[in-house]
């Protein structure tokens, strides 16, 4: 379709270019016709010039002197009249030319008549040589004749070339609403199903593989759209089978580890006995270490029912105060911590969402504050509610987002830049689950511009409760 439509706008084209090739072909083969005829008729016209005045000369030469040897040089010096005048006989030229030509060879053969018969007087030769001022007359007119026709051969290429002109600016400019037509005909017909195309490329980009990949349009754009949804149902097949790797192996080792943790409850306990300092030391790094383990198991299976019910919602009535103050409780150990600040914006209002993805939207998004907060700064929790939309803003104090990691902070085991301490410890999932409830909810959540720190904005269309 594409070649199809490439050469629909290509003949137009190609057939104006043929035509005025041709034009200018045939201009170019009558220029050097006439070139080549004007430098002929020039040349035979000097000649014959040439030619007269030798035979002037020599006429005159045997009429004063009366040596037949002159008359011999004459008559050699013939041939060379005879030579211009058969090449002005053989051009096409007109009237002007070839009744001076017959003119000067009849003048000329009754001078040589009068000179070479002996019986002729010296008066009758001298008034024969007179006769050659009639000759060089009739040479004289026959180079105007030839200049004469040269101009008018010119003038006839210069209106030639005026035609030739006119004819292509009239084919361009037919021409021009035809190929623009065109163009712009296959333009729109190849742009809509490209920028379909460069859709689906940026859904498969982000993740959004849920809807099927159908391009409209030329075959081969086409195809190219099944295979884009080839490889969307192969990457829901990986996810899929990424995702129940993530839920089996995290199952599968929350029971030798709820083993390891009550052990070490229990050495902590006493239960087993009394410790040494040292045995305790050991008994709590294993029980530190036991609970940071099921968190971090506890946020896999989290991320992989995230992503397995991003459909699943259970839109119940909350009032939105109260969702914002549970989060933050939740996390008042962590600011106490690390004596940070809160600053809280909520409007009073009860709207209908399903309230555990939304609170782990907030706490996901208040415990990434935390993390990158430095001591004694502010986290600030804004929570909106307009026409339908709510808005939620989370902004730390931290070191901000890097410019290259923005497009990949919500990736999966992925986590922003080091603070100044080292690396912030924690799984690098939790944004990613923000961002599977948030799409489950039909929302956006973005990274906006915040100085200092990081701000997290989150929009989602619910209703009022």
């Amino acid at each position: 379709m594409l070649i199809i439509g490439f050469a629909l706008v290509a003949v137009p084209a190609a057939i104006g270019l043929i035509t005025s090739a041709v034009s200018v072909s045939t201009l170019a083969d009558r220029s050097e016709q006439a070139v080549y005829g004007a430098m002929v008729e020039t040349r035979a016209g000097r000649r014959l010039a040439e030619a007269i005045t030798v035979l002037e000369r020599n006429a005159r030469q045997f009429a004063i002197l009366d040596d037949r040897e002159y008359l011999g040089t004459y008559r050699q010096n013939r041939r060379l009249l005879e030579e211009a005048l058969r090449e002005l006989r053989e051009l096409d030229a007109g009237e002007q030319v070839k009744s001076p030509v017959a003119s000067v060879a009849s003048i000329e053969d009754g001078i040589y008549a009068a000179l070479s018969d002996p019986a002729t007087t010296s008066t009758s030769r001298r008034a024969a040589i007179e006769r050659f001022a009639a000759l060089h007359e009739l040479a004289e007119s026959v180079a105007q004749a030839g200049a004469q026709r040269i101009d008018s051969e010119v003038e006839s290429l210069r209106t030639t070339a005026r035609k030739v002109r006119r004819m292509a600016f009239s084919q361009l400019l037919a021409l021009l609403p035809v190929i623009a037509f065109l163009v712009v005909g296959f333009t729109v017909l190849i742009a809509r199903p490209i920028r379909d195309l460069d859709r689906a490329i940026r859904q498969l980009g982000r993740g959004h593989l849920s809807e099927p990949v159908r391009i409209d349009g030329p075959d081969d754009l086409a195809d190219l759209g099944q295979r884009l949804d080839w490889m969307r149902r192969e990457l829901i097949g990986l996810e899929q089978d990424k995702n129940h790797f993530l839920r089996e192996i995290a199952h599968a080792l929350k029971t030798p580890l709820t083993a390891l943790r009550d052990g070490a409850e229990l050495m902590q306990e006493r239960s087993l006995g009394r410790l040494s300092p040292e045995q305790r030391e050991v008994a709590e790094i294993m029980q530190r270490n036991a609970l940071e383990l099921q968190r971090l198991i506890e946020g896999l299976l989290q991320y992989g029912q995230a992503q397995f019910g991003r459909t699943a919602l259970e839109p119940v009535a909350t009032a939105l105060p109260d969702l914002v103050e549970q989060s933050l409780s939740s996390h008042e150990l962590a600011l106490r911590a690390k004596l940070l600040q809160t600053k809280v914006t909520v409007d009073p209002v009860r709207i209908r969402a399903d309230a555990k993805k939304l609170k782990t939207i907030l706490d996901n998004l208040v415990s990434n504050a935390i993390k990158y907060s430095p001591s004694g700064a502010c986290v600030r929790v804004t929570a909106h509610y307009m026409d339908g939309q709510l808005m939620i803003e989370v902004a730390d104090e931290g070191p901000g987002i890097a410019e290259e990691e923005r497009e990949r902070i919500f990736d999966p085991f992925v986590q922003g830049r080091a603070v100044a301490s080292g690396p912030v410890p924690g799984s690098g999932i939790g944004l990613s689950i923000a961002r599977e409830h948030v799409l489950a909810h039909g929302g956006t959540i973005e990274l906006s511009d915040a100085e200092p720190g990081a701000c997290f904005r989150v929009r989602l269309p619910v209703e009022p409760a």
